[in-house]
């Protein structure tokens, strides 16, 4: 365990921009913060962690985004269906968007526990995808500095009394934690989710 743990954190320091945009995609708000962390500890550069998590993120909501513009074929509708967007649902947030889609998903992206079906649903609803660029960025751009500018602070506290390692010791100990909390959130949102599905059904 000591053992994989030196060789993560070697890694981390060794490549911090390398490792950084695979992993904003795939777990954004968390990640992000560790971006903030890494700047606290002087091993990776403001301005291009920020530049880094910014693309990233802007790169996996094209992801969903797109996914969304072909779910109108059998086998991606399928997958659209496995990540809670079922046929109520679909309509109303493809509605949703059209009546007011910066609204929609500024407020999905700033949530975040909302934001993938939003996005798939912005495709789905034919938006442009240079309108869905922007409304994104708008979004993306003050939450990634905020999340950064969180970690960075916590960072900073944690540099301040304990030495190097032990600070990126307790991020990827933090990190964990936030990552097994945001799976349990997401749970149970998609569980009330489908219960509210479920409702509108019987109704």
């Amino acid at each position: 365990m000591a053992a994989s743990l030196e060789a993560v954190l070697s890694l981390l320091e060794a490549h911090p921009y390398l490792l950084l945009f695979p992993l904003v995609m795939l777990e954004e708000p968390i990640v992000t913060i560790c971006a903030g962390f890494l700047v606290s500890a002087g091993l990776a550069s403001w301005p291009v962690a920020y530049a880094i998590a910014v693309t990233a993120d802007l790169t996996a909501d094209t992801f969903y985004y797109l996914l969304g513009r072909s779910a109108r074929r059998p086998r991606i509708r399928r997958l659209v269906r496995r990540l809670g967007l079922t046929e109520g649902r679909r309509e109303r947030l493809e509605w949703e968007v059209r009546k007011n889609g910066a609204r929609t998903l500024v407020g999905a992206k700033v949530a975040d526990a909302a934001a993938i079906p939003v996005l798939v649903a912005t495709g789905l609803a034919g938006t442009g995808y240079g309108r869905f660029l922007a409304w994104n960025a708008a979004a993306t751009l003050p939450k990634a500095a905020a999340l950064m500018a969180l970690g960075f602070f916590f960072g900073e506290q944690a540099v301040r009394y304990l030495d190097r390692t032990s600070a990126l010791a307790a991020l990827l100990a933090l990190a964990l934690v936030a990552f097994l909390a945001a799976r349990v959130l997401s749970k149970r949102i998609n569980k009330t989710n489908k219960e509210d599905n479920y409702e509108h059904l019987d109704r």
